[in-house]
């Protein structure tokens, strides 16, 4: 099964999308987050860490 999810964030609240993808990641075998970012500094702490599994939107 495809488990797919999506979530809206910026700069303030990066924090608490990557501590999501890290607890989606615990408790799944599967799955893709698409992150859609709202500023340029979200967008490139994203593309620094380069998460698997993970999609990101500027």
């Amino acid at each position: 099964m495809d488990c797919i999810f999506c979530t809206l964030f910026d700069s303030e609240y990066i924090d608490k999308g990557i501590t999501l993808y890290h607890s989606m990641e615990r408790c799944m075998t599967e799955f893709k987050l698409y992150v859609f970012t709202f500023d340029e500094l979200s967008y490139e702490i994203l593309k620094k860490r380069i998460i698997k599994i993970l999609f990101w939107f500027h």
